[in-house]
């Protein structure tokens, strides 16, 4: 059933949209803690370590009846007209750490790196068509895309203790390091999806039940800035939009496209 929008009370009535969203992910974690005393001046505690994590994501978005019915004081006007949403991805992570916590005495040093390497994909999709309007709104068949970079990072960390009255009550500390944030999945994508997804987005002009058809009006850059950043969602497939006379949303029959009020 289409859900409709009072555009009076911004109320919306009927069914509305169905959201799903997929995150599985797998994880493999190894480690290893190895001390050894007495060695080069000091007591040596060593830990090494190696992760491996694989995660997909898949976000479907479907609007009940592919359509949405406005009413201004429940008087059908328009109609906005989408087709499906998809988006899928997937990113592959390692990492790989070594430790070493030195003591001789009073002092305590920790050395170490970190590792990381990612990358990911936007995954080859397909969105079926608009089932009431499949000329306006036809099947998008996505090839996948890939940015052809791969994320690299080295994370060294260094830090000192020196207990001062030899009680652990007063110890002087100072420690400095470097260090990534994870990308998000979908992150390096979003530029090549919008192209790849050939979104359309239309809203034509007419005079008041006339059902006129007259020149589409062109989106200023604000509006058009607007538009992409709600749609920029990784590799989304766009929900276009037309506005038509409220007659084809509530099933009169006209088909003529009209502006929103």
């Amino acid at each position: 059933m289409q859900p409709s929008f009072e555009t009076t009370t911004n109320r919306w009535g009927r069914s509305y949209n169905a959201n799903i969203f997929l995150r599985p992910t797998n994880s493999f974690d190894l480690t290893t803690n190895y001390f050894l005393p007495a060695t080069v001046g000091g007591d040596h505690a060593f830990k090494v370590g190696y992760r491996w994590r694989s995660a997909h994501s898949t976000s479907i978005n479907h609007r009940g009846g592919f359509i949405e019915a406005r009413f201004t004081n429940s008087v059908p006007n328009s109609a906005d007209i989408y087709r499906d949403q998809y988006s899928e991805s997937h990113l592959d992570t390692h990492a790989f750490y070594v430790q070493d916590t030195f003591t001789r005495n009073r002092l305590t040093l920790n050395l170490g790196f970190r590792m990381d390497r990612q990358d990911d994909t936007a995954v080859a999709a397909q969105v079926p068509m608009n089932p009431v309007f499949p000329a306006l709104m036809p099947a998008i068949d996505f090839p996948s895309a890939d940015a052809d970079v791969v994320w690299n990072d080295f994370s060294p960390r260094l830090g000192a203790t020196y207990d001062l009255t030899g009680d652990g009550r007063t110890i002087l500390s100072a420690s400095s390091s470097a260090g990534g944030v994870e990308r998000q999945r979908n992150q390096r994508h979003r530029r090549a999806a919008r192209r790849s997804s050939r979104r359309q987005r239309a809203v034509v002009k007419g005079s008041r039940g006339s059902g006129r058809r007259l020149r589409p009006r062109q989106a200023s850059p604000r509006s058009r800035k607007n538009i992409a950043r709600r749609e920029t969602c990784g590799r989304c497939f766009a929900a276009p939009t037309l506005s038509v006379i409220a007659a084809t949303a509530a099933g009169l029959g006209s088909t003529a496209p009209r502006s929103r009020d």
